[in-house]
């Protein structure tokens, strides 16, 4: 346990045993080196355990009582240093995995030094009762404390009109179009999944909605590229009324936006498709959305 953690690791309804590598020997954890440099040891700081890995070493756990379509966050405690197992030095790099029930999901982990708390959140997918978790060092040295692995409460929004507009169940409900020479792709961003888009790389979903009535789609949106770029844009298009589409200028950070769409009043009009795009080759931007809501403006 880091001096960070003030038993972090033991509650918070932790599906995770010996997260902070307490016990000796813990029949919990299956430690691997896959070479003969490789490092992957129970070890301390200022007399606090943990793991401690170099080399492509591993720790994994298979952790019970997980329940299908939930959402879950994993969490550990890292530190990086660049003197390997073999005594050259690296960057530190490595990551974090989650095997189970359909789900694959690995978290990369670059330029760690000092402690510092990684996150991820992922729905499970599918009727299974465990998840396997691993912790593994590719360059560099890599020590890994205080795991948690902990179910999210969730409130269902009555109103909310998309399904999974946070990804959290990744490329569910959307119909993605990924471009010959470019992306369409769930990424995760600081370990939280988000819908990436590249080169005009898009996804689609469509609701179904009342004719005469206007609705809002509110999201966030990051657009890295050149200064003054145009990136992707969103667009919300109905049978007979065309498309209402909001064009997204390169922000490099993440901010909040919104556009309005009124349904033309007609009895053929009950479905909207939203899309979400990204920019042309030639603009050289990549586009992230998310926390992506559609709801009947009041």
């Amino acid at each position: 346990m880091t001096n960070f953690s003030m038993d972090r690791a033991a509650g918070l309804n932790n599906l995770v045993k010996d997260g902070e590598f307490k016990e000796v020997g813990s029949p919990e954890w299956s430690f691997k080196g896959e070479t003969l440099q490789s490092l992957a040891v129970r070890d301390f700081d200022a007399g606090n355990p943990h793991f401690a890995a170099s080399l492509s070493g591993s720790a994994t756990q298979v952790v019970g009582g997980i329940t299908a379509s939930t959402l879950y966050t994993l969490s550990v405690r890292t530190r990086g240093s660049e003197r390997q197992s073999d005594g050259q030095s690296q960057n530190p790099t490595g990551y974090m995995e989650v095997i189970g029930g359909g789900l694959e999901l690995r978290f990369f982990l670059r330029d760690v030094h000092d402690w510092k708390e990684q996150k991820v959140r992922f729905r499970s997918v599918s009727a299974t009762e465990s998840l396997q978790i691993t912790f593994f060092a590719i360059t560099g040295k890599l020590d890994f404390d205080d795991v948690l692995l902990a179910k999210e409460e969730e409130v269902i929004d009555p109103d909310e009109l998309l399904k999974n507009g946070f990804f959290s169940e990744r490329e569910a409900y959307w119909e993605w179009f990924p471009p010959a020479v470019g992306k369409a792709e769930i990424f995760l961003d600081n370990g939280n999944p988000c819908a990436l888009f590249s080169n005009v790389g898009s996804a689609s979903q469509s609701v179904n909605v009342t004719p005469g009535k206007t609705y809002i789609l509110k999201f966030r949106v990051k657009v890295v590229g050149p200064d003054g770029a145009q990136g992707g844009r969103v667009y919300l298009r109905n049978l007979e009324q065309g498309v209402t589409e909001k064009f997204l200028k390169v922000t490099n950070d993440w901010i909040d936006d919104q556009v309005e769409h009124t349904v033309f009043p007609s009895g053929h009009n009950t479905s909207l498709q939203v899309s979400l795009s990204g920019g042309t080759e030639s603009s050289g931007t990549t586009t992230y959305f998310d926390n992506v809501s559609l709801k009947l403006k009041e």
